[in-house]
């Protein structure tokens, strides 16, 4: 006989009751590093909310699109971890993405198909993924929670501070390659 557990409920109510607050502010933490872009303020970007991926639930995503060409982001998600116990299962990921066959041979002709290249292009010194297959094209960056989620307010703005910054990064890197995002 399988139990209900008590901490799922609990943190089931929790989750539930909160959403649209934790919504709110998944989406002002991305406005506030929005505004530390620059020249890519503007840029139209897509807003997603709760998804279930084959890689996990993704809680919150704002993507910067190019209209050029369709189905390549840049964007800042936030991923759950299903199966955590607590808020370490929350992740911040900077992050490319494209499944057109045109964008990666774009990426192979600047021989960046491979995960040492990609990530000194990329150059952070937060965590590092790299997924290529002939269908798609992944490139992200996991920023560490010490980073972002804190109750100090100089460390929060430095941790906002430090997010747009690699986000600026993937953005000029993007744009290098395939031109302007509009």
């Amino acid at each position: 006989m399988q139990l209900i557990d008590n901490n799922t409920i609990t943190a089931l109510s929790t989750y539930l009751g909160r959403k649209n607050q934790l919504s709110d502010e998944f989406r002002n933490f991305a406005e506030s590093v929005r505004a530390q872009l620059g020249p890519w303020r503007e840029t139209r970007r897509h807003e997603e909310g709760e998804k279930q991926l084959p890689n996990g639930l993704q809680v919150y995503a704002r993507r910067y699109q190019f209209r050029k060409h369709a189905n390549t982001t840049v964007g800042l998600s936030f991923w759950v971890d299903e199966n955590a116990r607590s808020t370490k299962g929350l992740k911040l990921w900077v992050e490319f993405w494209t499944n057109q066959k045109d964008v990666i041979r774009i990426f192979a002709k600047h021989r960046l198909l491979t995960k040492g290249a990609a990530n000194s292009k990329f150059n952070s010194p937060f965590k590092f993924w790299f997924e290529s297959t002939e269908e798609y094209l992944w490139i992200g960056h996991s920023i560490p929670q010490r980073r972002w989620l804190v109750h100090d307010e100089k460390k929060a703005a430095d941790g906002v501070r430090d997010v747009a910054a690699l986000l600026r990064r993937y953005l000029k890197v993007t744009e290098d390659l395939l031109g302007q995002f509009a």
